[in-house]
């Protein structure tokens, strides 16, 4: 009995390297979780009690990035976003941010309120989720 075996077709990715690196790279950027580092982060600011002056500063670096994350998640989400008023208000407070405006407890404030108002949007609309 003879029997012959064929092989399989190559396999070809549909899509070069390149644009797979940089759309699992988009992915990254964009990843809808929100860790619970953040919510901590909001409580310890928006507490009744002040935060202490030492980190002020931490503080203020970690909600930005927050706040960027949570941008960039909301303009992925529906592109129309970056002209809501959340949106606008979260990328000024960026922006000042980016540009080492003086730390301030105030400034610490404005972070964290916009942190949240964006991120209570976003979960209600079913863009973020929190972290496992």
């Amino acid at each position: 009995m003879s029997s012959t075996v064929t092989a399989a077709p190559r396999w070809e990715a549909p899509w070069h390297a390149d644009t797979l690196l940089r759309a699992l790279s988009a992915l990254r950027r964009t990843d809808p979780r929100v860790p619970d580092a953040v919510f901590d982060d909001l409580n310890q600011v928006l507490e009744e009690h002040t935060p202490p002056n030492e980190l002020v500063d931490v503080l203020i670096e970690r909600l930005s990035s927050a706040l960027g994350h949570l941008v960039r998640v909301a303009i992925d989400a529906d592109p129309a976003a970056a002209a809501h008023q959340l949106v606008a208000r979260a990328q000024e407070l960026t922006a000042v941010q980016a540009g080492e405006a003086p730390a301030s407890l105030g400034s610490l404030r404005h972070l964290a309120w916009a942190t949240h108002d964006l991120l209570e949007a976003l979960v209600e609309a079913n863009h973020v989720r929190l972290s496992d």
